[in-house]
């Protein structure tokens, strides 16, 4: 998992998507560290587990379980590019409007 955050910090990334259950680093580690170095990264989280710790969904902009990528994943980076990266977290943190909202349905929460 180090390569790709190696080069995801020397390019420009438009979105990141990460597993939630890989075998050297899992998605929170990888979300973790991506939001240090590129917090303006959208992030999507991908996984089988639907039972996901609300921590770990915080740290991402979507969660999508893997049995709707067909049709949720390309919409999803349609929607991030559209309304940017900022999460909606974010937003409520500053106690602003985000400029358009995720679909919730996209959110396994």
């Amino acid at each position: 998992m180090k390569l790709p955050l190696e080069l995801a910090s020397m390019h420009l990334v438009d979105v990141v998507i990460v597993d939630y259950l890989v075998p050297e680093m899992n998605g929170q580690e990888v979300a973790m560290k991506l939001t240090r170095f590129m917090p303006e990264a959208p992030i999507i989280m991908l996984s089988v587990a639907i039972d996901v710790a609300e921590q770990v969904l915080n740290l991402v902009n979507v969660f999508l379980a893997k049995d709707s990528l067909a049709t949720q994943l390309l919409p999803m980076i349609e929607q991030l590019h559209r309304c940017g990266s900022t999460s909606p977290a974010s937003y409520d943190a500053l106690g602003v409007t985000p400029p358009c909202e995720l679909s919730s349905s996209s959110f396994a929460r």
